[in-house]
């Protein structure tokens, strides 16, 4: 008897079993209704300082409200627009999604051209280019008209309207809207890019930017007519090196006067010369052919290490 009432004691009846879910229930509603609230209020916390970091950034960048607006557009290509103040912040970023409006029309590269100069967006050390606003005052750079001339320039400044080089008399005349296709040399390789002439002013010239730089494959070559010293000898002999000159050169060959005729095409020669106050460079190239009744033989580089390439681009190059 006593056993049966302790055991009715735990027994309850199903209106407080009832009772007691219900309450459980409230319990674990109110503790999920507060984390929601909690984490609305987070997020919102959140965005609102997103927001007003990124309305100070606009502020401090001295952007326009047609570019706030821009970046607000490039923001949709993100996974998260609230974080849309890293565009201001993160070139990789940046470059990402001014990539993917390009592509789809909804940007210019005008426009792409006047942010990457307002946010400061220049090129980061071994890193490729993406943009002409990213070459480096001073730069040489070599211009090809439409009419096939080739010509030296170097870069007096970069704005986020244009390009500015200087205006060899060679590549004159030159008028606006003229195409022209750039090409010059970076650390992380040599790229080229064709322009439009926005206009032309005594002895500078202004292009037009473009944000579709192409890496110049490794079997081109852009040569420059240069008059450089240089000793020449058969290559894997130790005959006395004979004195010639260069006529032009690039970073796949050259162009030298042949000295009194003894090297005949065909042959492999070593050529020693020394650019500036740099040390003297040694490079072996083979003759593929002679011309001017074999007073000038034309010599193709072989087996250059890239280290080498690097220093004769900068050579042909140089303003």
């Amino acid at each position: 008897m006593r056993a049966q009432q302790f055991y009715e004691g735990f027994v309850s009846s199903p209106l407080e079993v009832g009772i007691a879910f219900g309450f459980l229930a409230l319990f674990i509603g109110f503790f999920i209704v507060t984390a929601v609230v909690r984490g609305r209020r987070e997020r919102q916390r959140i965005a609102d300082r997103s927001r007003q970091t990124f309305e100070r950034l606009i502020t401090e960048k001295g952007l326009s409200r047609d570019e706030a607006d821009v970046i607000r557009l490039l923001a949709g290509y993100m996974r998260t627009s609230e974080r849309k103040y890293m565009l201001l912040l993160n070139q990789g970023l940046f470059d990402a999604c001014a990539q993917t409006a390009l592509e789809t029309g909804e940007l210019s590269e005008d426009e792409t051209a006047v942010l990457r100069v307002k946010l400061g967006f220049r090129s980061r050390a071994g890193a490729a280019l993406d943009s002409s606003t990213q070459i480096p005052k001073g730069a040489p750079v070599i211009l090809q008209l439409s009419d096939g001339r080739v010509v030296q320039a170097q870069v007096r400044s970069v704005d986020g309207e244009s390009l500015c080089t200087s205006l060899p008399e060679q590549a004159m005349p030159l008028r606006a809207d003229d195409q022209v296709e750039v090409t010059f040399h970076h650390a992380s390789g040599v790229y080229a890019f064709t322009t439009e002439v926005r206009a032309v002013a005594g002895d500078e010239l202004r292009l037009r930017h473009s944000e579709h730089l192409q890496r110049v494959q490794r079997r081109r070559y852009y040569r420059r007519t240069i008059a450089m010293p240089a000793f020449v000898q058969h290559a894997g002999t130790d005959r006395t090196m004979i004195a010639t000159r260069f006529i032009d050169l690039s970073a796949g060959g050259a162009s030298l006067e042949n000295p009194g005729r003894r090297f005949a095409a065909g042959e492999d020669i070593s050529i020693s010369f020394q650019a500036d106050t740099s040390k003297m460079l040694h490079v072996i190239g083979r003759i593929v052919r002679t011309s001017r009744g074999g007073r000038v033989m034309h010599v193709d580089f072989r087996h250059l290490q890239e280290t080498l390439r690097d220093r004769l681009y900068r050579i042909v190059f140089r303003s």
